[in-house]
């Protein structure tokens, strides 16, 4: 066997290992699909939260078919975006329902939030605890924001933003410290 023979085996090889990789990540993103079923279940907004799926979808198969500190994060960051998923739709059987009048914004929003703060501070204890690296961080997240926004961006640009701002409050400090250390 020549040298370019078992260049291409390798390649073969490598190919086949990937495509393996890939049938088994494609089942496993579709996790993401539990906070999507509580979100169409919680609101009216399936446009808004089929969307928000398909991209959850699409980072944590992505994330999975890496693996490393990719798929890590991605678990982490599905894991930390149904917190305010879950908060949103808990509020809901007390009386409440996201998008009926003005409400939201006395509601949803601090929901959204404090939601968001609690996803944060698990990613960051996760990370932390962990010593994880760049590709945690980056699809913990990507993962966690999109997750997240399933729930908020049918509420408005305020329960957004909130989230977001709740997200880098907590998760922020954590990533940089991982980067000194």
């Amino acid at each position: 066997m020549g040298p370019s023979e078992m260049t291409a085996l390798r390649r073969r090889a490598r190919a086949a290992y990937e495509r393996g990789r890939l049938r088994l990540a494609l089942p496993l993103a579709l996790a993401g699909a539990a906070p999507a079923l509580v979100a169409l279940l919680t609101w009216d907004r399936p446009w808004t939260t089929a969307g928000c799926f398909l991209a959850v979808y699409a980072l944590l198969a992505y994330c999975l078919w890496r693996g490393g500190g990719a798929s890590r994060g991605a678990t982490s960051g599905l894991i930390a975006g149904s917190i305010p998923v879950l908060a949103l739709a808990i509020i809901g059987p007390f009386g409440h329902f996201c998008g009926v009048g003005g409400v939201c914004m006395a509601t949803c929003v601090p929901v959204c939030f404090g939601g968001g703060v609690a996803a944060g501070a698990f990613l960051a204890w996760r990370g932390l605890r962990a010593q994880q690296g760049a590709g945690f961080w980056i699809a913990a997240g990507l993962v966690g924001a999109a997750t997240a926004a399933m729930a908020c961006v049918p509420v408005g640009l305020g329960a957004t933003a909130g989230l977001v701002v709740g997200l880098a409050l907590a998760a922020v400090p954590g990533s940089v410290i991982a980067a000194r250390g």
